[in-house]
């Protein structure tokens, strides 16, 4: 039984990372990603990105966040809105395509820390 279970689950598993990341689906429109390297600050990013660039990126909405430890090893596990298409990994992009969609990323991350610091200021 436990093997057949194992299998199931690594089935499921739609992605891991180089960070130990696992992202495993919980509906058709949820998914769990869990790591020790998953943090409320994660979670609480990801959610303001979501409300920000929503409608312009496809940055899923947060859930729920929540931690457990087991022998000293603490796990984050965030929830959140299951986004169709396509990975990095999946694209194929020439050299110039790269630079220019890392300064769009550079460029909106640089403005959400404007705004960010314009509401810590009011």
């Amino acid at each position: 039984m436990a093997s057949s279970t194992l299998t199931t689950t690594q089935q499921a598993i739609i992605a891991t990372t180089s960070y130990g990341n696992t992202v495993v689906p919980l509906s058709p429109r949820s998914v769990e990603k869990v790591s020790i390297s998953v943090t409320a600050e994660e979670a609480r990013d990801q959610g303001f990105a979501h409300r920000m660039f929503g409608d312009t990126f496809h940055v899923p909405a947060v859930y729920e966040f929540f931690e457990s430890e087991a022998q000293g090893i603490r796990l984050g596990y965030l929830l959140m809105e299951k986004v169709h298409g396509r990975t990095f990994d999946q694209i194929d992009l020439s050299t110039q395509e790269a630079i220019t969609l890392g300064a769009a990323v550079v460029h909106a991350v640089t403005q959400t820390q404007m705004e960010f610091s314009k509401r810590l200021a009011r």
